[in-house]
């Protein structure tokens, strides 16, 4: 679903894929707390604010689940 469009669109618009879980399963393998969820998205966030201050198109793979999002 979710990660198959964005992969394909990353590829076609050569703009970056950020991944929330690609976070979040490194997080998890060190850390097993109920925030886990919430910092993934802080990172994800963070990195995808960087690649466009630089001129790189991002496409987020999140289901954004939290609603402050």
């Amino acid at each position: 679903g979710k990660s198959t469009l964005a992969d394909a669109f990353g590829r076609h618009l050569r703009a970056a894929v950020v991944d929330k879980d690609d976070i979040k399963d490194i997080l998890d393998t060190r850390y097993r707390d109920e925030w886990v969820g919430g910092f993934s998205y802080e990172i994800m966030l963070r990195i995808a604010e960087r690649c466009l201050s630089q001129g790189i198109d991002v496409i987020c793979d999140s289901p954004l689940t939290y609603p402050d999002l």
